[in-house]
């Protein structure tokens, strides 16, 4: 090799790597690290600000100012479109999505998308909405749902202060639990035909053959909950509510936790039953929420992914007496040792909200 040819060749390298790095960086994920736009290790603290109707400009002021450095806004297809006309979607969704962004960039705060709500798939106990199992097996209302991925993903391609998209929430299959790893992967490679840079949160599976597990009392192992995924820009994500008996007593959606409970309680012995495994027993405590925050901590690590809890927290009535800070300190304690990501739910919310919880307020701020 000449002398020449070596000055090209070095100088062609040098063009390659400034042209790799123009632009605008995202947040990625290498394997169980989750990096910033700057390309430096960064850890999800955020909190949920509602779905695209209810946020205001105050919400992400206020959420900035205690520390939190994500928001977690959540999607739902009614918002885009309409039974009647599936595929032509809303430009007031649009709208909104962009606004939250411009709000997340001025105040510095990451973003993540989180469909909360598709066609066909109502797996939760409300009063006013009926179970609704239909996406699992009706490909009309699969199409709609990898549409709208396709059309999101597409319109934000290129925005880096979104950090990704939670692909769909709290699923629970009409059939065996394998029906959310075949839509998922489905989801997977839709939104990546139009977008390689933003990371997806990926949850697991709450039940199967339309039962949900805080119904049943059956929960389901990690590794059979959450599903296989094929790429290499993705989070692991689930909910933590441990236990629904207490962070949602009195919640007026929920006639089967209609009484009042404590936190710890050294009477209540939980049975805690995973399928296919002998039941154990704990006393409900700190004990039994790293135990069960454990059971997927563990499954991340194997499988050399992040892990994101996307929504935790507690009734407000819990902070009276019910022994609400002591929960909030130990899961967030939990939270910090076995090293996972998280959002609170929520900032602004007639039933979980801190924005007028002082307590609530200091205990996160202070893991902040």
């Amino acid at each position: 090799m000449t002398h020449k040819l070596a000055i090209w060749i070095l100088l062609l390298m040098l063009m390659t790597s400034l042209a790799s790095s123009s632009g605008p960086g995202f947040y990625h994920v290498q394997g169980k690290t989750i990096f910033n736009q700057s390309g430096k290790p960064f850890r999800i603290r955020g909190i949920g600000l509602g779905d695209l109707h209810s946020f205001t400009e105050d919400d992400f002021r206020g959420s900035a100012r205690l520390g939190f450095n994500t928001i977690s806004l959540l999607l739902d297809w009614s918002s885009f479109y309409s039974q009647e006309t599936p595929y032509t979607y809303e430009q007031e969704a649009w709208s909104r999505v962009d606004q939250a962004i411009a709000l997340a960039r001025h105040y510095k705060l990451g973003l993540i998308l989180q469909m909360c709500g598709s066609e066909g798939a109502q797996f939760i106990p409300l009063k006013r909405a009926p179970f609704d199992f239909r996406i699992w097996n009706d490909g009309e209302l699969q199409k709609r749902f990898l549409a709208l991925w396709h059309a999101i993903a597409a319109r934000y391609s290129t925005e880096s202060q979104l950090i990704g998209y939670g692909l769909f929430c709290e699923p629970v299959t009409s059939g065996p639990i394998g029906q959310w790893q075949q839509l998922a992967q489905r989801a997977v490679d839709t939104i990546r035909q139009v977008d390689r840079s933003h990371i997806l949160f990926v949850e697991r599976a709450y039940g199967e053959h339309e039962t949900r597990r805080e119904l049943s009392g059956i929960d389901y192992a990690p590794d059979e909950s959450f599903p296989t995924i094929k790429d290499n820009n993705f989070v692991y994500q689930f909910y933590f509510f441990e236990r629904d008996e207490y962070t949602h007593q009195f919640a007026p959606w929920r006639p089967d936790v209609q009484k009042a409970v404590k936190y710890p309680d050294p009477n209540w012995r939980i049975t805690y039953k995973e399928k296919g495994a002998k039941p154990r027993t704990f006393l409900f405590d700190k004990h039994y929420l790293d135990f069960y925050l454990r059971r997927h901590t563990e499954f991340a690590k194997r499988h050399n992914a992040p892990l994101l809890i996307w929504a935790f927290g507690q009734m407000k009535r819990c902070f009276d007496g019910q022994g609400g800070d002591r929960w909030l300190r130990d899961v967030t304690s939990i939270f910090e040792q076995q090293g996972v990501h998280w959002s609170y739910s929520d900032f602004r919310d007639d039933a979980f909200g801190i924005s007028d919880v002082p307590a609530a307020q200091q205990i996160l701020t202070r893991q902040l």
